[in-house]
């Protein structure tokens, strides 16, 4: 495993560990810039016979190296060095340290000072210089050194290991911004002989703990095969091992009253009773991105408001997902859906081709596709059908033959009650939360972009139409990742959902969701370009005016309305938040569109009947603002290639700007290509949808 003339800078490389990754480096091909101020264990003194010595026993072994002696809180001139001497700069280890030992009651603000200025600023100022270089080559290898210290603290180094624990944060930070770019940062804990451990480490320790035990872990991670990236490591003594996070399941500390029933305020006293539970780490999870740290936050509240709801089968937020075993989904049906035959099932949605093979250190295709995704349990409520239709239009439904279709929507005591399709896009929701952290796929979720929904409605073996989903339920999701594609600056990831019925002699096919995003910054791992669905079409709108039309006032409250479904992202509801992301104010969610269009298509196309719309799809291709007006039109046209008893709709969703949110006139751009539904925009905003009735042809308005 060589070199082959890569750049390497490391920092602290006059004597110790340092030395022994230049050393070792050197040997394998690697030009090394050994940097060493030449000063003394607390930092005092300098000079440059330390440097130079490596350096001379580098060339004398045949390698190629140079000598800096500026302190690494001058960083540009270490990586002046490098450029000066090479010209280009590959890998940094930034492994330069001080010690400034004092219990924490005897710490002056100087001996505080001394080792941050070496340790964090030091860091950052050589890890800063060479950053642009080696993001403008496309290439880079970022090697911190933390230490036992940092990780869990020891007496009489409060400065050391605070220093030490910040290293843990910058490499975390830089592994995300680098990756994209090719610049991967790991960190590493070593333990070995050197001059900050030999007055605390008995001798025949020391002899067991040679820095050179080391040098091959952090020659790896500065080697082009090396594909990790936000890795934390141990190592010494030929050692090696992760680290990682762990967390517990937790719990909620909410009060209850002298009933028993939950009361929506936390108490200390209710802290310390939920004390035990908070550090009991049975059943453990390891969060590694930003946002698994709030995601088991707002799944517990949602079930503490499901539980003060009183909502059937929910737990006291507990927070736990179930999975009801395989067994569960193969069982026989309740009588009121029916047992699906298994072609029935295969055609839920269609075969997706590809997407399972290329490599990179973000992407591993093949293991994305066959990782298991942990099914999650719910319920929902005849509320929260009701709280989901009035959330999407159905409480401004205009007077028509189809006036019972609202009542029916909304209110629990209708004749017969229903429940949209469109409402089964929001059991995936918890499910695919998961997928950065899914084994196979490693990124930032802030670079995920939803692109298409795909929803189909299971079958009845009774009659063959689609079934009648539940006004109230306990579900179980279970979902896969259909196939990872490479689109270049991003990765299309494809992940399906099947949620079914659970009860108490198994499980009862609802419904199928196949969600794409987009997920920028990970692409470029060698995938296949794009998914292949045999046997399944797009269609285009016809020629000639729609069959039916209806539009659609967005309610300047429906962002907020909408969220309490279950989407709390702060996108759709604070406008700082909002301002943040680029938009003037806040959006509505894209799934709360397509859930407009599905009422539209019911309303107008299947004759109010819900058990006539078998599939939804749609594309996102910008977003809508609270008092925008969509329209949707609607054309026949024809039976689907998919399904052959289903007529197609072709769909254009047109978005009407609104003076009152945007200043912008009332003009709609449309466009169509490739033979698809195509889209709806004013300027750069719309949304695309195409559905399928399950028979019948859409009657004109």
């Amino acid at each position: 495993m060589g070199f082959g003339g890569r750049v390497v800078i490391v920092t602290g490389a006059g004597n110790g560990l340092g030395k022994a990754y230049a050393l070792y480096m050197a040997s394998r091909g690697a030009r090394v810039v050994v940097n060493d101020l030449g000063g003394a264990v607390d930092g005092s003194g300098g000079g440059s016979r330390a440097a130079d010595a490596v350096v001379d026993t580098i060339r004398a072994a045949g390698g190629t190296a140079v000598a800096s002696y500026d302190s690494v809180e001058h960083g540009d001139r270490i990586v002046a060095s490098a450029l000066a001497a090479f010209g280009r700069v590959d890998a940094v280890v930034a492994n330069a340290g001080i010690l400034r030992d004092t219990s924490f009651a005897k710490m002056t603000d100087a001996e505080w000072d001394a080792v941050y200025a070496v340790h964090t600023r030091g860091t950052f100022s050589v890890v800063r210089a060479a950053w642009p270089h080696m993001r403008q080559q496309g290439y880079g290898r970022v090697v911190l050194v933390s230490s036992s210290t940092g990780l869990y603290g020891n007496f009489g180094q409060a400065n050391y290991g605070a220093a030490k624990g910040a290293a843990l944060g910058l490499a975390a930070a830089l592994a995300i911004e680098g990756r994209r770019r090719g610049v991967l940062v790991n960190t590493i804990s070593p333990i070995a002989a050197s001059r900050m451990t030999e007055d605390v480490m008995p001798a025949e320790l020391l002899e067991a703990l040679q820095p050179e035990a080391v040098a091959p872990v952090v020659a790896y991670l500065c080697h082009d095969s090396c594909r990790h990236s936000g890795r934390v490591v141990e190592v010494g003594a030929g050692w090696a091992a992760g680290v990682r996070w762990e967390r517990s399941k937790g719990a909620t500390s909410f009060a209850r009253a002298a009933g028993g029933a939950l009361r929506d305020e936390s108490t200390p006293e209710a802290v310390a009773a939920a004390w035990p539970a908070v550090g009991d780490f049975a059943g453990a999870s390891h969060p590694d991105s930003t946002q698994s740290a709030f995601e088991p936050m707002l799944a517990a509240r949602a079930l503490v408001d499901a539980s003060l709801r009183g909502d059937a089968g929910v737990g006291a937020a507990t927070g736990d997902k179930e999975d009801f075993g395989a067994g569960a989904s193969q069982a026989a049906g309740s009588a009121r859906v029916g047992a699906a035959s298994a072609a029935t099932q295969r055609q839920l949605l269609p075969v997706v081709e590809g997407g399972k093979a290329g490599l990179s250190d973000a992407v591993d295709a093949a293991k994305a596709c066959a990782a298991s995704l942990e099914s999650v349990r719910a319920s929902y409520s005849e509320r929260d059908s009701a709280l989901y239709a009035l959330a999407v239009g159905a409480g401004d439904l205009p007077a028509g033959p189809t006036d019972d279709l609202a009542l029916a929507l909304t209110y629990e005591g209708a004749a017969e009650p229903a429940v949209l399709p469109s409402q089964a896009v929001l059991w995936p929701h918890a499910v695919l939360e998961a997928l950065p952290s899914t084994p196979g796929l490693e990124f930032d979720p802030t670079m995920l972009l939803h692109g298409e929904q795909d929803l189909v409605i299971a079958r009845s073996a009774e009659d063959g139409l689609p079934v009648a989903l539940p006004p109230a339920a306990r579900i179980v999701t279970r979902a896969s990742i259909a196939g990872v594609f490479d689109k270049g600056s991003g990765a299309l990831v494809v992940a399906d959902a099947v949620t079914s019925e659970a009860g108490a002699g198994g499980a009862s096919p609802l419904a199928a969701n196949r969600v794409s995003v987009f997920v920028r910054g990970i692409g470029g791992f060698g995938g296949d370009r794009a998914p292949v669905t045999p046997g399944d079409r797009r269609v285009a709108p016809p020629a000639g005016p729609p069959h039916a039309a209806w539009s659609w006032r967005v309610p300047l409250n429906a962002a907020l309305l909408y969220r309490l479904c279950g989407d709390y992202n702060p996108l759709h509801a604070d406008p700082s938040f909002a301002a943040a992301a680029g938009f003037g104010k806040p959006i509505l969610h894209g799934l709360a569109s397509l859930g407009c269009a599905t009422l539209h298509v019911v309303r107008a196309s299947c004759e109010g009947n819900v058990r006539r719309l078998a599939r939804i799809r749609a594309r996102f291709s910008a977003p809508v603002v609270p008092g925008d007006t969509l329209v949707t039109h609607m054309w026949a046209c024809g039976q689907s290639a998919w399904a052959t008893d289903c007529d197609v709709v072709a769909l254009r969703v047109l978005v009407v700007r609104s003076a009152a949110s945007s200043g912008a006139k009332d003009s709609v751009a449309e466009a169509v290509s490739q033979g698809e539904a195509h889209i709806v925009r004013v300027g750069s905003r719309g949304v695309r949808v195409v559905a399928e009735p399950s028979q019948g042809r859409p009657a004109r308005l």
